[in-house]
């Protein structure tokens, strides 16, 4: 995420889970932080995935347009 930190701005955060919701302010897409492996310590290796629309607005209603 480091090289990406300059263009994604976080929009919101799951009420689930520790996941984070970001939008890349230079062409719209949306972007959530996961951490697939919770059971360790800190939640594990965090990944990165790119989401569509659909994929987020249920997960993050609150945060996305209808």
């Amino acid at each position: 995420m480091h090289q990406n930190k300059n263009k994604l701005v976080e929009i919101g955060r799951s009420d689930s889970d520790w996941s984070v919701l970001y939008l890349d302010k230079t062409d719209g897409h949306y972007w959530e932080l996961t951490y697939p492996k919770s059971n360790p310590h800190g939640g594990g290796a965090p990944i990165l995935e790119s989401r569509t629309l659909g994929e987020v607005t249920g997960k993050y209603k609150k945060y996305v347009p209808d």
